[in-house]
């Protein structure tokens, strides 16, 4: 019955005001669009509702995120309003000395020549962009990240796998607010707003190459094994997923296969058997009068 009073609604306001009209079927059509968005992602919840799969993902997004992928507008608007606020400061302070020195000394800058003003402003600047890139090399490396292949680039240099694993939640993260259709703002928006994290609220493309990396990265030769079993414990939760959804996506990984010391230490296995397999083959040659110098 309400639907039936907002449509005659609807209706008088546009026969009295037609301009409304357009920002009404505007508004319409961004909630039929709505609609449509909202039973496809109620449809992929329902698809992927297997609490082997969904619980252990959701239960490994709840991990700390060593950095994040600022955006764009907002590194802009926050280096404006850096670079004006202490420009303002920069001129006082230029106007106290000047004030300290009696006038005498120094020209006030209402008075100084253009040329003048420009070159402090420029070396203030110079300044400015040193002391900028100098905070973002030595103290903000590996937590800001401009875009996600920043953060992809900088996750590949690693230079071990515990560094890989605390930055796979970035990665991980990055797949909810990948953008690449309408429909992927409407998931953005209700992940916002829904209570529960859920795997349907992440986009694939990101996830699979979250895990390639985690596979390229895997800790063989590590000797930790508690590591390597939580390393494997969050790259298996992603393969399940991807598996549920597209079994060809996955097809030949690492993580397909159930976690095993043989996985973890085959490395060190290899290198054991090549250690017992030199003074054999020294003995040999020695034999043959063939020795290894």
């Amino acid at each position: 019955m309400m639907r039936v009073y907002a449509f005659i609604v609807l209706v008088t306001l546009c026969v009295a005001y037609p301009p409304a009209t357009g920002v009404w079927a505007v508004a319409a059509l961004l909630y039929a669009a709505s609609q449509i968005y909202a039973r496809r992602l109620k449809a992929q919840m329902e698809r992927e509702s297997d609490p082997f799969v969904l619980r252990p993902f959701v239960q490994r997004s709840k991990g700390d995120r060593r950095g994040f992928i600022a955006p764009q507008l907002l590194l802009l608007m926050a280096g404006i309003f850096i670079l004006v606020v202490t420009t303002i400061v920069y001129a006082l302070l230029t106007e106290v000395i000047f004030w300290a020195a009696g006038g005498t000394a120094y020209i006030p800058v209402e008075e100084a020549p253009a040329w003048l003003v420009f070159v402090m402003l420029g070396g203030w600047y110079g300044v400015f962009i040193v002391l900028v890139e100098t905070l973002n090399r030595k103290i903000l490396k590996g937590w800001i990240f401009k875009n996600y292949t920043e953060l992809v680039t900088y996750v590949r240099a690693s230079r071990n796998a515990e560094e890989v694993l605390s930055y796979a939640p970035v990665l991980r993260y990055a797949a909810k607010r990948h953008i690449r259709s309408p429909y992927d703002l409407f998931r953005i928006w209700s992940s916002w707003r829904a209570a529960e994290d859920h795997s349907a609220y992440y986009r694939s493309e990101r996830l699979l190459e979250t895990l390639i990396i985690l596979e390229q990265r895997f800790p063989h030769e590590s000797t930790d094994e508690r590591f390597r079993q939580r390393y494997w414990s969050y790259a298996r939760s992603i393969y399940r997923l991807l598996y549920s959804r597209n079994k060809m996506m996955v097809e030949g990984s690492l993580f397909a296969r159930p976690y095993s010391k043989l996985l973890s230490t085959q490395g060190q296995e290899r290198d054991l058997d090549h250690e017992n397999a030199m003074p054999k083959f020294s003995s040999e040659l020695s034999e043959t009068g063939l020795a290894l110098n």
